[in-house]
């Protein structure tokens, strides 16, 4: 169940439904969240990396192994949604979608679907997504330089 937290469509929801006042904003998360979907799927088949043995699945997963898609999607999708609280909620609600990617790795991990590199990097490519989506506050110095004929 909790790898339920990783899947696409239910991230996008919570993503368009968090935004719905801001539409902008709301385009603006699902098109990062979708680029880090093709960013993943380029990674998948250019690793080509197997799943773990069929037998110990308790699911049936499609594709290649990593990074993690549930993973990914659990971290940039709840990091997202952190975003859009008030600052004062901010920093424990990015706590809390940290643990809810480690938790959703472990999932993976214990339903066989993945090994545990797969969903460390499923882990890293959803934090760094995330990082890089964010703006950027940019400081100026309120300072202007000296003119010529100030000199």
């Amino acid at each position: 169940a909790i790898s339920a937290l990783g899947e696409t469509p239910a991230m996008a929801t919570l993503l368009a439904t968090i935004s719905a006042r801001h539409p902008r904003q709301a385009a603006r998360d699902l098109i990062v969240l979708a680029t880090a979907l093709a960013a993943r799927a380029i990674v998948c088949r250019s690793l080509r990396r197997p799943r773990p043995d069929a037998a110990g699945w308790w699911s049936e997963p499609t594709g290649f192994s990593m990074p993690s898609r549930h993973t990914m999607t659990a971290v940039l999708g709840l990091s997202l949604f952190a975003d859009r609280l008030a600052a004062s909620r901010r920093g424990p609600w990015q706590q809390a979608a940290r643990l809810v990617g480690v938790l959703v790795a472990g999932s993976r991990v214990v339903l066989g679907v993945h090994w545990p590199t797969d969903t460390v990097a499923g882990y890293l490519l959803g934090a760094g997504v995330h990082a890089a989506s964010r703006p950027r506050l940019v400081v100026r110095s309120k300072a202007r330089p000296a003119s010529l004929h100030e000199r």
